[in-house]
């Protein structure tokens, strides 16, 4: 089934690489011409299926002028199953709109609605994946639906192994890394090149606190001095703005020759 939702915050680098591997949409929608409306247990609202600005698939909620302008069809219940991780306390309803699968966060108050019904566990909720990085050996679940913080979880074996041993999708060449001689944080699009953007704690939090992978360089960074000036400034991924090192620092980074700034 295809899947979208509404994404938590993080950077738009991470969120792009987390898009890509969970093949969700995200960005205004409308709904399409003959909508289907879905009537779900466990709220009043009708659901349908409207697309982007890409023309990708994502779910809404109408409204009723909406509902009323297209002569107020009769809905169609929605296929809804309820189900849980065990290292989240919150249920989640996974709902079927035609050949589309949706997963909502509930509230008690919505979980008592839809009948109070017992979660199941140790499947994958719809739109979930398994991410690896090149920069570590962590199991990553990120779950679209999930609204609290951090929205991933490092799995462990245990949990991994419960869950059925799901293969990960790799993010091939992309990670967190860090200087050994910074303690900033760079998510990296592109580890060769070495293309990436900061990470401000709030991201790195939401991310579940990935261990960043720790590097004396990146690819083409660059150590530039001005002439008559003893200082040495840093450009990189993780200080795009630039720095000026300590001794320490510049020699930590291996005492490169640095180029006039």
């Amino acid at each position: 089934m295809n899947t979208s939702a509404a994404l938590p915050r993080l950077t738009a680098a991470t969120v792009a690489a987390l898009l890509a591997a969970a093949g969700l949409a995200s960005g205004p929608a409308s709904a399409a011409p003959d909508t289907t409306y879905y009537s779900v247990p466990f709220s009043p609202d009708l659901y349908v299926v409207g697309e982007d600005a890409d023309g990708e698939a994502e779910v809404l909620i109408a409204t009723y002028e909406e509902w009323s302008a297209d002569g107020n069809p009769a809905p169609v219940a929605a296929p809804t199953t309820y189900k849980a991780y065990e290292w989240s306390p919150h249920v989640f309803a996974e709902i079927e709109l035609g050949e589309y699968g949706y997963a909502e966060q509930l509230s008690y108050e919505q979980w008592l609605a839809g009948g109070a019904k017992m979660p199941t566990r140790n499947t994958l909720i719809v739109g979930t994946v398994l991410l690896k990085w090149d920069t570590s050996p962590a199991l990553v679940v990120f779950n679209p639906y999930d609204l609290s913080s951090p929205t991933d979880h490092n799995l462990s074996y245990g949990e991994w192994q419960r869950l059925g041993f799901p293969a990960p999708t790799y993010l091939s060449n992309q990670g967190y890394q860090k200087l050994s001689w910074s303690p900033a944080i760079a998510y990296m699009t592109d580890i060769t090149a070495g293309i990436g953007v900061p990470l401000s704690y709030e991201d790195w939090s939401a991310g579940g606190f990935q261990v960043p992978q720790t590097v004396t360089r990146f690819p083409n960074d660059r150590f530039c001095s001005t002439p008559g000036s003893p200082d040495v400034r840093y450009t990189g991924p993780v200080h795009p703005d630039s720095i000026v090192l300590s001794y320490e620092q510049w020699r930590a980074a291996g005492s490169p020759q640095p180029t006039a700034c």
